[in-house]
């Protein structure tokens, strides 16, 4: 009996890892050396030069290791197909000039974490990109080594949500215009300093920026959600409409309005830094009252409305280099 459970045990530690042997499809035994499909309860290992593609229904696994690479490797979520990893995927940075790259098609990819490791050496990168799939991450997306070569990008419509922080030290390319990035923990979350197209702010917490931000669509803060600038005062540029259905806390961060929109409606907040109009086309609307220090209009072609029967409040220096203001029936 004792001989029968330990071998029995032994077998039991072996399945728990699902390691691809050749490239092809997860649901076959083939590229898993012969062994049983991954599933949730099974680590899984991509080795170099091996890709393997999610090709039917929902899949699942424990963990997801991606491994150093000097053949091209890693993970392709067929259209309509979905993966969820219960805990991290970890990748590790390729030892020749390929890439190591997980897709996620019209798919989803749910996942604890995930580490996107960039070398020092052009041309060995790691790449987590969505076309117009989903990924959902219930932790923190973590960037490391050089940043051109850690790279986090949409390249359509796909869309991230995320509850934990999107890390500095990577590189971020948002997709196309309606593409779009939610944060949306209950709790405390930090917003990674880049250049979104939409951005949402949901459910509930403090969200504070972790660096200069811009946002080139919308910029949504959801009810019970507090948008804070922190001691940083990082800057923000706002390329698209601003609705704030909870709290803006601006400290003196500079504000920029920019853009070509041709209508663009921006929320009231306040600020004891500068606010901005740079936009090169259209008009930016106030919706609610604007606090800040000093109001600086510089958009050859755009033009900043003051809105309707609002009273704004500056303490600096009013400027107008170029671009129109438009006072609306408000007050400056």
């Amino acid at each position: 009996l004792f001989l029968f459970i330990t071998l029995f045990a032994a077998f039991q530690l072996n399945a728990a890892t699902r390691t691809a042997s050749v490239s092809g499809n997860w649901s076959s035994t083939t590229t898993w050396g012969g062994a049983a499909v991954p599933t949730s309860s099974e680590d899984v290992i991509i080795n170099s030069g091996i890709t393997v593609n999610v090709d039917a229904g929902a899949r699942a696994c424990l963990s997801l290791t991606i491994n150093a690479s000097a053949t091209a490797n890693g993970i392709s979520i067929n259209s309509g197909q979905s993966l969820t990893v219960t805990n991290a995927i970890t990748m590790n940075s390729p030892t020749a000039a390929v890439n190591s790259t997980i897709s996620v098609n019209d798919a989803t990819l749910t996942a604890s974490s995930i580490a996107i490791p960039g070398s020092s050496t052009a041309s060995q990168n790691c790449i987590v990109q969505a076309t117009t799939g989903t990924i959902n991450v219930n932790g923190d997306i973590t960037f490391s080594g050089t940043p051109a070569q850690a790279q986090l990008k949409f390249t359509s419509t796909g869309n991230l949500n995320i509850k934990g922080t999107l890390g500095s030290g990577g590189t971020f390319t948002p997709g196309t215009t309606t593409s779009a990035v939610n944060y949306n923990a209950t709790g405390a979350q930090i917003v990674g300093g880049y250049t979104y197209n939409n951005l949402t702010l949901s459910t509930g917490g403090t969200k504070t920026l972790g660096g200069a931000t811009t946002v080139n669509g919308t910029l949504t803060i959801n009810g019970s959600v507090t948008l804070s600038t922190s001691g940083s005062n990082y800057a923000l540029t706002l390329g698209g409409t601003f609705t704030n259905g909870g709290t803006f806390t601006a400290g003196s961060s500079p504000i920029t309005i920019n853009g070509t929109l041709s209508a663009q409606s921006i929320a009231g907040f306040t600020t004891t830094g500068d606010v901005s109009m740079t936009k090169t086309g259209g008009t930016a609307t106030f919706q609610g009252t604007v606090h800040g220090a000093g109001l600086i209009i510089n958009g050859s072609g755009g033009t900043l409305n003051l809105g309707a029967g609002l009273t704004h409040a500056f303490t600096g220096t009013w400027t107008r280099t170029a671009g129109i203001l438009n006072g609306g029936s408000s007050t400056l």
